[in-house]
């Protein structure tokens, strides 16, 4: 294995050295926010959140006269909680005529659709569309990426079980080297974009005996149907999963395996510097459990890099019969 990896690492090193067209861009964003929330029996917290600061490294080559490309990413986010790299999409690939191939720690195909079902800013699932994206994760994996036609793309993804923690949880929270499990993950993802503003965007994701009682394979549908085109939009989502966690919220302890589905309708306007949100979502468990939300959001762009966000939301919830409650006002600058 070593000879192998010597070999193709040279490889790369004198292709690079023959055809070296390198491009290398360096960006990120800041976004701070004070937010608050009340979970309806009167406990509240208020927090300053710096809403996922980022920065990233990107960059590729060619490597051949055949259009033969090696890409790169290191993508971290930079939180004020914790320190770190590679915390988020970070890989290392080829791209070719037939399409991209990439090794490392990257989004699952349904934590790909995080972008697509929750377009609201903030950090907290109550003013946001939080509870549609409680799945999915980044593992280290192998992706491929296929060559956009049309306007349609899809990827492939397998995760090898040594190299990821235990998903029984949708949160996915971090696990030491000592609880991997070595059970394999697999996704697939569809992006279809039409000219005139229409789009769907599909992902999946399946676990091996991911199921709380690590008995049963989880899998985890997620789609995102919408129209946008010039100032206005608008998207319905759906997502189902099956063998998962009974609870839409990661603080409740409910471990029963279940299955669960979720709605959302969300849509947008821009008035000129101003952009009004709206989404509605509902979700439900078959053991009963379900919760019913509803999130309001003003963007007002100060410039192409500049913007200010505020938002609300209330979401209702059958297992302990509370009213959450949050507001929050967030400003973002995109490095360029």
């Amino acid at each position: 294995m070593k000879k192998l990896h010597i070999t193709f690492a040279a490889a790369l090193l004198c292709a690079a050295a023959a055809h070296a067209e390198t491009t290398n861009r360096i960006g990120g964003r800041i976004f701070s926010a004070v937010e608050y929330e009340s979970d309806g029996d009167g406990n509240a917290t208020t927090t300053f959140s710096d809403l996922n600061s980022r920065l990233w490294i990107m960059g590729s080559e060619k490597v051949s006269d055949n259009g033969l490309t090696l890409i790169y990413g290191l993508n971290s986010f930079v939180a004020h909680d914790y320190n770190g790299w590679a915390t988020d999409d970070s890989y290392i690939g080829l791209r070719g005529s037939l399409g991209t191939v990439r090794v490392g720690r990257m989004s699952t195909p349904v934590h790909y659709m995080t972008g697509h079902q929750d377009e609201f800013e903030g950090n907290n699932y109550t003013q946001t569309m939080g509870r549609m994206t409680r799945f999915g994760d980044r593992a280290i994996s192998v992706v491929y990426d296929s060559v956009p036609k049309k306007g349609f793309s899809y990827r492939l993804m397998a995760a090898p079980g040594y190299n990821n923690p235990n998903y029984n949880d949708p949160g996915y929270p971090t696990k030491t080297a000592q609880e991997r499990n070595g059970k394999w993950i697999y996704g697939a993802g569809f992006d279809y974009t039409h000219a005139k503003g229409f789009n769907a965007h599909y992902g999946m994701e399946y676990a091996v005996k991911a199921s709380p009682d690590a008995e049963k394979d989880r899998q985890v549908h997620s789609l995102k149907i919408g129209y946008d085109k010039d100032k206005f939009s608008i998207g319905a989502g759906f997502q189902y999963a099956h063998n998962t966690r009974d609870r839409f919220y990661y603080a409740d302890p409910e471990t029963k395996t279940a299955n669960t589905k979720d709605f959302q309708i969300t849509t947008s306007y821009k008035l000129g510097n101003f952009t009004p949100q709206i989404g509605v979502a509902y979700g439900r468990s078959n053991s009963g459990k379900n919760y019913k939300q509803l999130a309001l959001q003003t963007r007002y762009d100060f410039s192409k890099s500049t913007f200010i966000n505020l938002g609300a939301g209330l979401v209702k919830e059958s297992r302990d019969k509370k009213t959450w409650r949050a507001v929050g006002l967030s400003m973002t600058h995109n490095i360029q």
